[in-house]
Formats: C-alpha cells, structure tokens, sequence
C-alpha cells in the first residue's frame, strides 16, 4: 500500500512521536510504502526557562499573557484549523496515496474531500483532555466537545487504543461498531529491555508517565506511609506535580517521593530497571471510565521484566491472566498498600519478572500494532 501519514507539528519532541515513528517504521517493516507530512508550524509546547529573551520575559508578566491565557483555546482552535487547511492541500498532489491514516483529531476535511479511505486513530478526546489540563475557557472546551462530535460521525475507519475507547465511540459518538477495530499500543522490546548494568533497588517502585489528575497518584503517595522504607520513583511531569509534592511533603515521606520532572526515554528505561516493582497508572472515574486505559506504559515495564501493580482495566487483564504482578480493584491506600508490600515480598519476583519480559516480546511489540493497523487499511481499501 502507498499510505499517507499525517503528522501533525505538535506532536513532534513528545511520547507521542515516538508512538508515531514506531508505526511508521513497522509499516515500513511490512513493505508498505509511507509518506509522512512534516508541516512547519509553532504549535509544540516549549517549557518557559530564564534562557528567553528579557522583551519575552517582560511581555510575559503584561496583560498580554493574561489575554493569551483567557484565550488560548480559542487561539488553539484557529491554529488547529489553519494546520489541516495546510494538509488537506496533500492530497490534491499527483500519487494520491491508497489510504491516510493520522492521529490528528480535528476537522474531519479530509473525509470531506478525499476519495481515499481516512484510518483515524483514537488516544483521547480533545475536549475532556482539556478539562483534565485546566486548557482552554469554557466556551472554547463546549466548541472543542461540539466540533468532535460532529467530527466523529464522518470516517472511513476509526482505531482506538483500547475497548473503553470504543466503546465511547459507539455510545457517545454514534459511531458504527463495525468500522471500529481496537489495536493495542505496543513498546520497541529493543530499547525497554532487562539491563543487567543498572542494580536493582530493592526498595524502590518506579511510576513513569504524565502526572494528571485521572492517574490517581494522590492514592499511591498517600499508601507510602503504610509501607515503610520504600523509595517511590515518580517519572514525569503535568499538571498536577505541585500537589502531590505538597500532599508529599504533608504526609511526611517527601523524602522518599522523587520528583524527575520530564526526562529522556533512555532516563525512563534506567529509572524502570533500578526498580523492583513498577505501579499505576491507577485510574477511575468518569474521565477514565470513558478513556480507559492504552497500556503503554504496562508494556514498557513488563518489557523490562518488571512484576506490575495497577488498576484494573480491559488492558490490564493480562497481568491477572498471566501472573505477571497485581490488579487492584479498589483505591483506597490500604488496598494499595498491600498489593505493593505482597508483590515486593514475593519470592517469585524474578520468575515473574522473566515472564513479563517473554509476554512483552511475543504479545507486545509495535511490529504486532503495525500489522493490526495495516489489516484495517487493506479491509478499508477493498
């Protein structure tokens, strides 16, 4: 197949484009021939430093930032618009390609315009993401919430991460079951890996991922006063790092919750392979009822041969199927507490571990999501 690839600016230099480039190289693996975008654009999020210019640094404390911020959903709102404007001009180009296929969750124009099937992959709804980041005023979150709902309608094929996604779809979106095909993020076994050069802490449990409000980590650091002397590794940042510091430092065990803040993927492998145990995300609520959970980061740990403990979801039900750590059902610290303390004072960490590291490579790699995803091209092309 000649598969287009819409990549949209603002995912490049996150998690997200690494997800991208891993599929596009198992494509690539498959014999497909993948054309990808690369639309300039200043629509990724940079981190503020002191390294600005000083106008820029002033500019920033003037009523201009406050405007910005009262406004930036709607001024993401145009910017999103003008981006698929700039692509939507790709398929005109001579070698229409057989199938697009994005991650890109805008307007839905090239549905509109092209005679070529439209593969769309589902990791989130941009309106609840909003609300989850604080994003964006409410008249902007309600036109956000509108627009994908009327989006979601029109398709050819539609590739959710996991089966609360598409569930969501069909109940919430309309969308037909039948054109939805879940296929399960995956992990590259070649870089998370077992690194015997890194020792293992045997106190230490490691989270790495973003730190939002729907993770529930406040539970987790609230259990660590149930279970002395462990070392919790949390790796990442969002918007709720300032309270679980504060709620840290109230509980009394600041002292063993390190905070990395946003860190390398080669820092992620280490961090994961000094751990004994890997935990979370735990979700639940509305939020994570309707998003469920992709299973990324479950993967990147049992691929690194680590027993896991997390909540129970549709993608977490292979560590219960194949013994590879523990699922809680409930949230409360002490129910997480004993899961942790039980998986740590296993005997059979590392005979779990050795099974989670075979589970990853047989059942996990991106080369499996690749192929789900090409099977859905090819069905919708014929």
């Amino acid at each position: 197949m000649n598969i287009l690839y819409i990549i949209h600016p603002s995912e490049q230099n996150t998690a997200t484009f690494a997800h991208t480039t891993e599929i596009i190289k198992g494509l690539r693996k498959l014999g497909h021939i993948v054309t990808t975008t690369h639309i300039s654009g200043s629509g990724t999020l940079t981190k503020e430093t002191n390294n600005k210019p000083l106008w820029v640094r002033i500019l920033r404390r003037t009523p201009v930032r406050w405007l910005y911020n009262q406004l930036k959903g709607e001024l993401a709102l145009l910017y999103l618009t003008w981006i698929e404007l700039k692509l939507l001009t790709l398929i005109f180009k001579p070698h229409c390609p057989d199938a697009i296929y994005s991650r890109h969750r805008w307007l839905n124009l090239f549905e509109l315009c092209s005679p070529k099937p439209y593969i769309r992959e589902i990791n989130g709804f941009v309106a609840d993401e909003m609300r989850v980041r604080k994003a964006g005023s409410r008249f902007s979150i309600w036109l956000f919430d509108r627009i994908e709902h009327w989006n979601l309608r029109h398709g050819d094929r539609w590739i959710p991460v996991c089966p609360e996604m598409a569930e969501t779809l069909v109940q919430e979106y309309k969308v037909p079951r039948e054109k939805i095909t879940v296929v399960h993020n995956g992990v590259n076994t070649d870089i998370f890996k077992p690194d015997s050069n890194i020792p293992i802490q045997d106190n230490r449990i490691c989270f790495a991922g973003q730190l939002w409000k729907h993770q529930n980590l406040d539970k987790l650091i609230t259990a660590m006063p149930l279970i002395p002397n462990i070392e919790l590794l949390l790796m990442g940042e969002g918007v709720e790092m300032p309270s679980l510091k504060r709620l840290a430092t109230e509980l009394r065990v600041q002292e063993r919750v390190i905070f990395t803040g946003r860190v390398t993927q080669e820092k992620v492998v280490a961090g994961i392979s000094s751990s004994t145990i890997c935990v979370g995300p735990f979700f639940q609520g509305e939020y994570s009822d309707k998003i469920g959970r992709s299973g990324l980061k479950m993967y990147e740990y049992l691929s690194c041969g680590k027993p896991v403990v997390c909540s129970r979801s549709a993608n977490s039900q292979p560590i219960e199927d194949e013994s590879l750590g523990s699922l809680v059902d409930n949230l409360d610290p002490e129910t997480i507490a004993e899961a942790i303390s039980t998986l740590l004072h296993s005997k059979l960490k590392l005979e779990i571990g050795n099974r989670a590291r075979a589970w990853a490579v047989k059942n996990g790699s991106w080369n499996r999501a690749a192929a789900d995803i090409a099977k859905v091209m090819e069905e919708a092309i014929a």
